[in-house]
């Protein structure tokens, strides 16, 4: 849900940062942003190709818990 979340709100924020509303002027803008603070963490899609590093959460349940057990990446 967290990264759903972002991602409409990296599409809000490029709107805001490009001051248009055209298709390719979002995108642009979008592809353009770094430290974004989402849900998931911090975001930058500047010079990623799109693809933004993001950390991987590995979880175990443990007695009935949710246990983080490593976070791989990011």
């Amino acid at each position: 849900m967290a990264l759903y979340a972002d991602s409409l709100f990296l599409g809000i924020q490029g709107i805001l940062d490009c001051g248009c509303t055209d298709p390719p002027g979002i995108g642009a803008a979008v592809a353009e942003i770094s430290g974004f603070e989402g849900l998931s963490g911090t975001i930058t899609l500047a010079g990623t190709g799109g693809i933004p590093p993001k950390a991987v959460p590995i979880n175990r349940i443990v007695d009935g818990e949710d246990t983080l057990v490593a976070t791989i990446g990011g």
